[in-house]
């Protein structure tokens, strides 16, 4: 039942981050270790996420009470904890902010701490292990696509634009994030999401311009939004 979701998930000795990559692997969607979090504080909020997590607490809890009866037995793969860390890999948290506006200066880029992303949602995006890394973006200029304080994962094996993605640039020491769009004459529109042009106005570069730019990589995802 929904307002158990913490005892069915402490018994089987799962993290809620280890528990919301479960998710995330089986629905194929965004799916973080907070927005769960607030389900098991939470009995009655609503998630369109809850049949899937009743779904899989059900399969996994029923792998538990079928070895439950054959002491012999080892617990099944899906449970063991080496066999699920082995399922994620801890991708780097650096200590830097992308700017969803005109720009921030960073002085550092620290690894501060690491989040489990699932291997197979890394390689159904065709992103390598070391290729990953995770940060936070600052401002408003590309909401509501990303909004301030979202924590993203980037690829930065991408060194070249792609038209109509994501990209965290540095640019004159400024690290920036905005959409990139190929025009007709090989100079590319770099785009805020923000519909308020009069405040987060496009930018036009030629193509030679554009390559002389230093791309972190290609914003892929949201790993965590707070609510």
């Amino acid at each position: 039942m929904k307002k158990n979701l913490k005892n069915r998930r402490s018994a089987l000795g799962l993290s809620q981050a280890k528990f919301a990559n479960l998710v995330q692997e089986r629905c194929g969607e965004t799916f973080s270790q907070q927005a769960y979090q607030k389900l098991e504080a939470n009995p009655e909020a609503k998630s369109s996420f809850m049949h899937i997590i009743l779904a899989l607490f059900d399969e996994l809890e029923g792998n538990v009470l079928t070895d439950q009866g054959d002491n012999s037995k080892e617990p099944p793969t899906s449970l063991q904890p080496h066999n699920l860390e082995s399922d994620f890999i801890q991708v780097p948290v650096y200590d830097v902010q992308l700017a969803a506006g005109n720009g921030t200066h960073v002085d550092h880029d620290n690894i501060v701490e690491s989040l489990p992303i699932s291997r197979k949602y890394l390689s159904d995006s065709g992103i390598s292990a070391d290729s990953a890394t995770i940060v936070k973006v600052r401002g408003e200029s590309m909401e509501h696509t990303l909004c301030d304080g979202d924590v993203v994962l980037v690829n930065t094996g991408i060194s070249k634009p792609v038209s109509g993605k994501i990209f965290a640039f540095d640019f004159d020491g400024d690290l920036r994030v905005k959409r990139f769009i190929k025009r007709l004459d090989g100079s590319w529109r770099i785009v805020s999401d923000n519909e308020d042009k009069n405040i987060y106005a496009d930018e036009t570069l030629s193509a030679h311009n554009v390559e002389q730019l230093r791309l972190i990589g290609q914003v892929v995802t949201i790993v965590e939004r707070k609510l």
